[in-house]
């Protein structure tokens, strides 16, 4: 399993669900639940929100970023497509 294909199903398993709203934090919590998924970590969750922003460069991920609150620290997305 690579970051790419992880970050990818968490997403596609969040819109099958209903849930089109998710954190910057929730991508980068994937790295540690790589590890009991997986019996090893993936990358750092640096590595993961790196990899998150390049499948929006690439457009393989469509997300729109929601304005942040006033004292709000992390970006909130909204699932647009996934290809």
């Amino acid at each position: 399993m690579t970051i790419k294909k992880h970050i990818l199903n968490y997403l596609k398993y969040l819109e099958n669900s209903g849930i089109f709203v998710f954190k910057t934090s929730d991508i980068q919590n994937l790295s540690q639940r790589s590890e009991k998924v997986f019996g090893r970590i993936l990358g750092s969750p640096s590595t993961y929100e790196r990899t998150f922003r390049q499948l929006r460069q690439d457009n393989i991920l469509i997300v729109n970023k929601r304005p942040r609150k006033p004292k709000q620290n992390q970006t909130t997305w909204v699932i647009k497509e996934i290809k």
